[in-house]
C-alpha cells in the first residue's frame, strides 16, 4: 500500500507544480522587469512566508488530509517560487561587472526569504493559539 500512497503523493506535488509555476508566470508578465527583477524577489519572499504559514497551520488543523501539505508546499510553492530565475539574475548581475547590486539582490532575497518563513510560521502558530484559545 506504500506505492498507492507515494504515488498519490507523486500526483499531488506535480498538481501543485503545475499550479504555482503557472501563477508564478503570471507574476512575471504582470510585473515585467529590467534589471533584478521585482516579480522574482516579490514570488520568493511571498511564497516563503506562505511556506511558513502553510507548513505550520495544515498539520494541525487539517490532520486529515494528508496530501495539502505536498500538494500545497513542495507542489504550488516551490513552483511558485523561483531561486532558479533568482541565480540566473545575480549572474548577469556579476557578468554585468555590478558585483555590489549582486550581492545585495543575493542576500536580501535569501535573508529575505528566511525572515519570511520564520515570520509565516509564527502567523501560523498564532492563528493555531486563537484558535485552541491561547494567544
Amino acid at each position: 500500500m506504500a506505492g498507492r500512497g507515494q504515488f498519490a503523493t507523486v500526483v499531488a506535488v506535480a498538481l501543485g507544480g503545475v499550479a504555482g509555476s503557472l501563477a508564478r508566470y503570471g507574476v512575471g508578465v504582470a510585473l515585467p522587469s529590467g534589471g533584478p527583477s521585482l516579480a522574482t524577489w516579490a514570488v520568493n519572499l511571498l511564497g516563503s512566508f506562505l511556506i511558513g504559514v502553510v507548513a505550520a497551520l495544515v498539520p494541525r488543523v487539517l490532520p486529515r488530509l494528508p496530501l495539502l501539505r505536498p500538494f500545497l508546499v513542495t507542489g504550488v510553492l516551490s513552483g511558485f517560487t523561483t531561486f532558479s530565475a533568482h541565480s540566473v539574475e545575480v549572474t548577469s548581475l556579476l557578468t554585468a561587472g555590478r558585483p555590489v547590486a549582486a550581492v545585495l539582490v543575493l542576500t536580501g532575497t535569501l535573508l529575505g526569504a528566511l525572515v519570511a518563513v520564520a515570520a509565516g510560521d509564527a502567523v501560523g502558530r498564532r492563528w493555531i493559539g486563537a484558535r485552541e484559545g491561547r494567544c
